[in-house]
């Protein structure tokens, strides 16, 4: 029997909470007898409220983390109080997620490779009507890194930025199983060959970045990053982002990419 744990962030959205609680129980039906799924939910909230919600086929634990640590501190905070090696799989989420009928089954089917670090399943973004996975699908180039950082210390430059490169990136609708650089963050499998070997989530930014912070740690312990269309899985993106000034959007951006810059690519050969 497979072990399954969410770790989400709920910051002030328990509306949207319920809803993905809902879809994880739907979702739970067809894996009664193949797995075990647990929810741990990091409470970033400003004012905390009791989860009215009672799961039908999952464990629930609702964990107040006291203060906003951002998206992975609040996810570190959780970790900390329930370790995630004791699970096959381990999914760092966001709460705007709403599971298909299928997700969890799909995921307990998928026999990952021995090397698989990360699982990236296809997301439909209702935002935007996309897919966003592959987030990325090769490495980004050192250049483009400082490029994209000096576009969220200068607002200018990533006006210009996001009204032509930005809008030229492609989104390609890959049909079958595939290797690639990084999944999209809002949902991250994670096994337990990852945690084997990066145990803590050691990255200090506050939020973004976490997907290149994923990429790199796998990328130094040999783990595949791996693109699973067959899991698939709805996002109605931004609920917590979406609330955030633009200076300080652009901050904890510029802020993600000076640490990912400084932390992986520092060699001449990067």
């Amino acid at each position: 029997m497979k072990r399954i744990a969410f770790y989400c962030v709920n910051y002030n959205s328990y509306d949207t909470l319920l809803a993905f609680l809902e879809s994880i129980d739907i979702a739970s039906e067809s894996v009664e007898k193949t797995a075990m799924v647990s929810v741990y939910v990091a409470d970033n909230s400003e004012t905390i409220l009791p989860i009215d919600y009672n799961p039908r086929k999952f464990m629930l634990k609702h964990i107040v983390c006291g203060k906003n640590n951002g998206y992975f501190g609040g996810i570190k905070y959780a970790m900390n109080i329930l370790p995630p090696l004791s699970y096959d799989y381990a999914i760092l989420c966001n709460i705007d997620i709403l599971l298909s009928p299928e997700t969890l089954a799909n995921i307990v089917a998928y026999k990952a490779a021995e090397n698989v670090g990360w699982i990236a399943p296809a997301i439909y973004e209702k935002l935007r009507g996309i897919n966003a996975n592959p987030f990325a699908v090769n490495r980004y180039s050192k250049f483009k890194l400082q490029l994209l950082r000096l576009s969220f210390k200068y607002s200018f430059i990533h006006y210009i930025y996001s009204q032509t490169l930005q809008k030229m990136k492609e989104y390609p609708e890959l049909n079958e199983d595939k290797p690639i650089y990084a999944g999209h963050g809002s949902f991250m499998i994670l096994t337990n060959e990852f945690f084997t070997k990066c145990p803590q989530l050691d990255y200090p930014v506050f939020l973004y970045g976490e997907e290149l912070f994923l990429a790199e740690e796998c990328r130094k312990q040999n783990l595949e990053v791996v693109y699973v269309p067959n899991i698939k899985l709805t996002t109605l993106g931004s609920v917590s982002t979406g609330k955030l000034k633009r200076n300080t959007l652009y901050r904890y951006n510029f802020e993600a990419l000076s640490f990912i810059l400084n932390k992986y690519y520092r060699k001449r050969d990067d």
